[in-house]
């Protein structure tokens, strides 16, 4: 009994070959990531075996790729080598390098997880330098200005060094932030605070209330009701003289 059955090692599965050329050179890499797990963990060990094993596993179409090659090779990395230039795409340098030049530090985005995206996408751009352009870009496209303040008083400012940096203004904008939130205590009483009645509010509320238990509106009535500083002095004038029953008697005369 071989080794994958006693493991039962599922194989990595066909390789579709059909889609954009960017996109096959990254699922092919993938792929190959893949098969290498699955080759050590089968105990596959044997070059002929690993070569027969990738064009076996991988599927019809990439036996049909391969067989269009003129030099096919002997051995298992010659079949990797020509099947990876198959899959590669036509780099477009400038292209690649305008992406780059474009990205800038996301809303949430920490400095160590910006470097790691820019340095990913600086391999495709093949720079002299690539630690020099990653850091240069930090600089220019992070979203704090402190920060950007922080790196340019640096003389020698390396890639290493802005991520130490980054790091430090990180931890100390979050202590700084925990420091000035109110605690749950004084939010509480702050609540009190509001809730809790004041000597004027009290004074208010005794003054309406006594009011309204007599017979005269309550303090600020008019403020409150302007239409009613009017119609209270007429109702009142109208009663003590009877105005509506002598204008009544007046119309049924007439």
């Amino acid at each position: 009994m071989s080794v994958t059955a006693k493991l039962d090692i599922s194989t990595p599965g066909q390789f579709q070959v059909t889609g954009e050329q960017t996109n096959l050179s990254k699922s092919w890499e993938q792929y190959l990531k893949k098969f290498d797990y699955y080759i050590k963990a089968a105990g596959v060990t044997k070059d002929e075996q690993k070569r027969a094993l990738l064009l076996h596993v991988s599927g019809q179409e990439i036996q049909d790729v391969f067989e269009t090659f003129d030099d096919q090779g002997t051995t298992f990395n010659d079949a990797v080598a020509k099947l990876s230039a198959y899959f590669a795409p036509k780099k477009n340098i400038s292209y690649e390098r305008h992406v780059f030049h474009q990205e800038k530090q996301q809303n949430g985005e920490t400095i160590d997880n910006y470097i790691v995206r820019l340095s990913k996408l600086a391999i495709s751009c093949e720079f002299h330098d690539k630690k020099d352009m990653v850091r240069d870009q930090v600089v220019n496209t992070c979203r704090s200005a402190h920060l950007r303040r922080k790196l340019l008083e640096q003389t020698e400012l390396t890639l290493d060094k802005v991520q130490s940096i980054a790091r430090t203004f990180d931890l100390s904008e979050t202590h700084s932030r925990h420091m000035t939130e109110p605690t749950s205590s004084q939010q509480n009483d702050e609540l009190y605070r509001l809730r809790k009645p004041t000597k004027q509010n009290q004074s208010v509320a005794t003054g309406n209330q006594q009011h309204n238990n007599g017979r005269g509106p309550k303090p600020g009535w008019a403020r409150e009701q302007p239409g009613r500083a009017f119609e209270e002095p007429r109702r009142a004038y109208e009663q003590s003289t009877g105005y509506k029953q002598k204008t009544a008697i007046c119309y049924r005369l007439w």
